[in-house]
């Protein structure tokens, strides 16, 4: 990109960002006198309709040497883009207990689906969902990337399913002050999810979650343990490959640990994570590990040294203070984390560090093992100006085998939404 373009970048979103903050000031005052007319439920026979979207524009530079060679250091890699642009439609029947959400992805250029899903409700504590939606996995996989804390998602989450086309049951029970729920479905992933990538259908992959809520007087406390069993039948299973937490960054992998397709029989998928807030100190940890058992195909029969078995262990921990903002418990432990807000209409800010791990390790069939490191820290300054249009800059340094990378990305975010109800039949 020339570099008059990039210097216009930085002038370009800080006008977006300007610009949109004073609208939804305009907007969330709108909506908070809106609400005290209406109170949804209030009138039978009426239905909630909400319309909305996301802006992500990501502006991102690398680079990467080799200790083996440190003087050969590539040219450093520069890449503006629209990361999103999603459109979404979500509503509730007041009289039939069925809630929908249909939101498509523009960025990329090409239109895609990405949850589409219709939820049938027995009470508030009991719910079944069918469509396209996220498995029921880490935390900061099912929090929304208008709430994550970091531009982007941290390590473990390469090795997790996204979202596939199934069926979920939803559950929360209430102990005093305890609130437990569950989530298990069934799913079809597809040709790729995640990391995860076969060349032939997988079955159909069972993904179960157990996760807890306990508020207190100064925050909360959100732990969850989740387990995923992801048959391939037949198929050829790709070895995953850890990247940097930088979208579309790729380092070449160790010597003894390119890229491979492998025959795998099946695989398993372990993750626990905790989440804790006491007023504006929060802490996340994560921890996921998978193990991809080897399995001989009808085609591979002739060949048993195209089979491996593959592991791999991933951790991630934040820590991170907000400054003038506020962020509330969810409402179910099954429900991603909520995002902050501004409070007393000041400029909020949000300064936060991660570090992650990751090793991959592969047994070759009658071969010695190779193993795969990454490490990488992770700087965070997020300014909200609302809380719909924030401004987060990520600074990210680590190691991959003998290769060390250093990134710089910045994002301007920007949400809408707008509520309206109307009758069930006009």
């Amino acid at each position: 990109m020339p570099h008059s373009a990039l210097h216009t970048v930085p002038i370009l979103i800080f006008s977006m960002v300007l610009a949109t903050s004073l609208s939804t000031a305009r907007s969330s005052y709108s909506g908070r006198r809106e609400q005290t007319q209406e109170r949804p439920g209030s009138s039978p026979g009426l239905k909630t309709f909400v319309w909305g979207g996301r802006i992500h524009i990501d502006a991102t530079t690398y680079t990467y040497y080799s200790t083996i060679a440190p003087a050969q250091m590539m040219s450093p890699i520069i890449d503006v883009r629209l990361r999103r642009l999603r459109l979404y439609t979500k509503g509730r029947l007041s009289s039939v207990p069925i809630h929908w959400k249909f939101q498509l992805e523009f960025a990329g250029g090409r239109v895609r689906p990405r949850t589409i899903f219709i939820q049938y409700s027995f009470g508030s504590s009991l719910h079944i969902r069918a469509g396209q939606m996220k498995e029921p996995i880490g935390l900061e996989r099912l929090t929304s990337s208008n709430h994550i804390t970091f531009i982007e998602r941290s390590l473990p989450t390469q090795v997790q399913p996204d979202r596939n086309l199934g069926i979920a049951l939803h559950a929360t029970k209430h102990f005093r002050s305890l609130a437990m729920g569950i989530q298990g479905g069934v799913f079809l992933p597809g040709s790729r999810s995640g990391h995860f990538r076969t060349d032939t259908t997988p079955a159909l992959a069972a993904t179960l979650r157990l996760a807890g809520l306990v508020p207190h007087a100064y925050g909360w406390v959100q732990t969850a343990v989740a387990y995923s069993y992801r048959p391939v039948p037949q198929g050829l299973f790709a070895v995953p490959d850890w990247q940097p937490e930088i979208h579309r960054a790729s380092l070449p992998a160790p010597p003894d640990m390119n890229p491979r397709l492998t025959s795998v029989a099946q695989t398993n998928l372990l993750t626990w994570d905790f989440y804790i807030q006491i007023r504006n100190l929060f802490l996340y940890s994560e921890i996921t590990g998978f193990v991809a058992d080897p399995g001989f195909s009808h085609t591979q029969q002739s060949n048993p040294s195209s089979s491996v078995q593959a592991s791999a262990f991933a951790t991630t921990l934040h820590i991170g203070y907000a400054f003038h903002l506020m962020r509330t418990p969810p409402a179910s432990p099954v429900q991603g984390l909520p995002g902050f807000r501004p409070a007393n209409r000041a400029i909020g800010f949000i300064l936060a560090a991660r570090f992650s791990y990751g090793e991959i390790h592969v047994q070759p069939y009658a071969s010695p093992s190779a193993t795969n490191l990454l490490w990488a820290t992770t700087g965070a300054l997020t300014l909200y100006f609302s809380k719909n249009a924030r401004l987060s800059l990520n600074y990210t340094f680590g190691k991959k085998h003998t290769t060390v990378f250093h990134g710089l990305l910045l994002r301007a975010q920007l949400t809408f939404q707008q509520k309206t109800k109307t009758p069930n039949n006009p």
